[in-house]
């Protein structure tokens, strides 16, 4: 992964892992709902 795109919640993809972070990413991104964000990136 990519740490030095993450925002600060990069610590939670590594620490669950790839399942908890595909779905965190989804939700979290749908509660930012921005274009350019970073998180596009990690997942």
């Amino acid at each position: 992964m990519t740490v030095e795109v993450c925002l600060g919640h990069c610590s939670t993809y590594e620490y669950y892992g790839t399942q908890y972070s595909a779905e965190y990413s989804s939700e979290y991104s749908q509660e930012r709902q921005e274009p350019n964000s970073p998180d596009a990136v990690v997942a």
